[in-house]
């Protein structure tokens, strides 16, 4: 489950290689924890293009009573409230970084040792969106069971535009994983 992530500013840097950003940079000393119901900049296709546009964390679907934030990666194309938006409106999100906690409830991170962005894949609708969660790999496991599908920058332009290789993204393994934790950083409970 991928519930919250960072941004930090060099991850809003990565967004402005696929097109302006239509907002401000963050302060460069903070460090954007996002949380469910949060505005994000997210990477989409639209008419050919990349475009920038601030979503929300977590998509209200009529008749559930929380927003749901992660849909499996491996039933997306099966389940009938999630293909359509799966197959016309899928997005990239960046991050610095994604959270899981331990059995002891303490925060770790989660980031990429090759890349300073990752790019979380999703979809969207009516301006929010849901990220995608695959099987944990050997990095993930001792933590949790399932983990975001990440995708990497060269593979952004075909999650966005190319449908075939799209569904072709939802089956393939992230690659390794470093992790951090601190007890400065806080626990859950």
């Amino acid at each position: 489950m991928c519930g919250q992530f960072s941004i930090l500013p060099d991850a809003l840097r990565a967004l402005e290689t696929y097109a302006p950003l239509p907002f401000p940079l963050v302060d460069e000393r903070k460090n954007e924890t996002i949380f469910p119901g949060s505005s994000v900049p997210c990477l989409i296709g639209q008419d050919g293009r990349f475009q920038i546009v601030a979503m929300r964390f977590g998509i209200d679907y009529p008749g559930f009573k929380r927003r749901m934030i992660n849909a499996r990666a491996e039933t997306v194309l099966d389940k009938p409230m999630f293909r359509d938006d799966f197959l016309h409106r899928r997005l990239c999100v960046p991050a610095s970084s994604f959270y899981e906690w331990t059995a002891s409830k303490e925060k770790v991170a989660f980031f990429d040792p090759d890349e300073q962005t990752m790019f979380l894949a999703g979809f969207f609708q009516n301006g929010q969106f849901i990220l995608l969660t695959h099987p944990a790999n050997a990095s993930m496991r001792p933590f949790h069971h399932r983990m975001p599908l990440l995708l990497r920058a060269d593979q952004v332009k075909d999650w966005l535009f190319d449908t075939q290789k799209a569904i072709a993204l939802l089956g393939q393994e992230n690659g390794t994983l470093r992790h951090w934790m601190s007890h400065q950083q806080g626990t859950l409970f």
